[in-house]
């Protein structure tokens, strides 16, 4: 069996740690959202999934459509927090339960499901910047002009 060398897709320990996503559509903000990186071929992934079917088997069998069921597994494999969800007496604490009658309720649940599934099954999300592509921020020249400021200001210094 030959042992192939390959890239790897993404930083697992990034993809572990997970990333924050603020959920926002035509002017309107649902939340932002903690997640861990969704990624149906990597071997953790797999393994999650295993024990996700194991331990809730029963609950899987209660729920009635398959978008319920991936809602369900989503939830349970990449959420673990949550920002700036309320109900009417004001701030949701994040469960994961709560979590699925949040994103099967509404429509603007289900958006925010689309979105954040597309967000954490994207690799992109879970590079890790080398140090070299970092970009410092110039330092500030003393001597210039803030476009800011209006003449009369600039005058009056």
């Amino acid at each position: 069996m030959v042992n192939f060398v390959t890239p790897s897709r993404y930083d697992q320990s990034l993809a572990d740690k997970g990333i924050s996503i603020a959920v926002e559509e035509a002017g309107n903000y649902y939340g932002t959202f903690d997640v861990k990186c969704y990624d149906a071929f990597s071997p953790f992934f797999k393994v999650a999934r295993e024990r996700y079917d194991r331990v809730h088997k029963a609950a899987i069998k209660l729920l009635k459509s398959d978008q319920e069921k991936s809602i369900h597994q989503f939830v349970h494999l990449a959420m673990f927090g949550w920002s700036d969800i309320n109900d009417e007496n004001g701030p949701v604490k994040f469960t994961k339960e709560l979590a699925f009658e949040y994103l099967t309720q509404t429509e603007v649940g289900l958006y925010v499901f689309a979105e954040l599934y597309h967000q954490a099954s994207n690799i992109e999300n879970f590079k890790a910047v080398p140090e070299e592509e970092l970009v410092e921020a110039p330092e500030e020249d003393p001597d210039a002009v803030d476009p800011m400021l209006s003449a009369d200001t600039i005058a009056k210094n």
